[in-house]
């Protein structure tokens, strides 16, 4: 695949053709989630405290419309998707959607005219976004089989590897394709939050507490949902597991009659729900850690200075 290379202005920094801000894709190789989103967030973050101005542009799956929209705060998920108002209320920064990335980046730069740095959550096969530096993440799955799609789980073959900027291994995983910029990242648990309070529990202990006692439901409509059910069985919990298709709507008429005491979700759930206010529902949080080393990667390669 022909990626679209984005051109350098006379100060050294990597830019498009246009007067656009550079743009980081944050991208994967494997069909379904390597959890991309929370990676996202965590650049954005982290480069802001770099003094960055960053804003994130998606494809906004779930959105009403697929057309390109601009939103300087976080939206509601039943207007922009899940996946969306994630990303604007952990990264805190404006955030365009769109089945064309670069409409988006077009009604971004339009919106929030002072943004000076763009993250694609991924877009990596988006063949017309311009893009100063790629990054790609793995997680333990790895390449799979090494097979496209219908045959393994590829959306690329693996000769994209090398060609990204640098690698991202999630949570122990292993490059799977020597690459000179490989980077770890890791996910931290911060704990368990009732849907319909603003008080957090201080600690896992207990919520386990809890759980023991009360018929459990945890529920998901992530792209892999065994990571988050396989997380609740590695803290001792029983629970019944429903998966629900990837971005999913959940029916808070059909939530109201689970059969349960305790509801279990990950963030990304817990935007569709706020609505119903269901007090049995508690909402996993999480944070990605990225090394320093990373962000130093990144603003040396968007300065232009070399890379050992």
């Amino acid at each position: 695949m022909v990626r679209v290379p984005a051109l350098s202005d006379a100060t050294g920094l990597n830019r498009q053709a246009s007067p656009q801000p550079p743009v980081i894709v944050v991208g994967n190789l494997l069909a379904g989630g390597t959890g991309k989103t929370p990676v996202v967030i965590a650049l954005a973050r982290a480069l802001a405290a770099r003094g960055w101005r960053p804003g994130i542009i998606a494809r906004g799956v779930g959105a009403r419309s697929s057309l390109a929209q601009a939103f300087t705060t976080p939206p509601d998920a039943t207007l922009a998707g899940d996946e969306t108002t994630l990303l604007a209320r952990g990264a805190g920064c404006p955030i365009a959607i769109g089945v064309d990335r670069k409409q988006a980046l077009a009604a971004l730069c339009a919106a929030s005219p002072e943004t000076d740095l763009i993250i694609s959550d991924d877009g990596l096969q988006h063949e017309g976004l311009a893009r100063d530096l790629e990054l790609i993440l793995f997680d333990q799955r790895g390449l799979g089989n090494g097979l496209l799609l219908p045959a393994g789980p590829l959306r690329e073959a693996p000769s994209a590897v090398p060609l990204a900027d640098a690698i991202l291994l999630r949570d122990g995983a292993h490059a799977p394709v020597a690459h000179p910029h490989c980077f770890a990242v890791s996910t931290r648990q911060l704990g368990w939050v009732p849907l319909a309070t603003a008080s957090a529990l201080s600690a896992d202990e207990e919520m386990l507490r809890r759980a023991a006692q009360l018929e459990t439901i945890a529920l998901t409509t992530i792209a892999s949902p065994e990571r988050f059910f396989d997380r609740l069985r590695g803290i001792g919990l029983r629970f019944r597991s429903i998966a629900l298709a990837d971005h999913a709507p959940i029916d808070p008429r059909w939530l109201a009659t689970l059969p349960a005491q305790l509801i279990l979700m990950t963030e990304k759930d817990a935007v569709k729900c706020e609505q119903s206010a269901d007090a049995r529902i508690l909402v996993a949080r999480i944070a990605l850690d990225v090394p320093p080393e990373l962000i130093d990667f990144i603003e040396d390669r968007l300065r232009g200075r070399p890379t050992a």
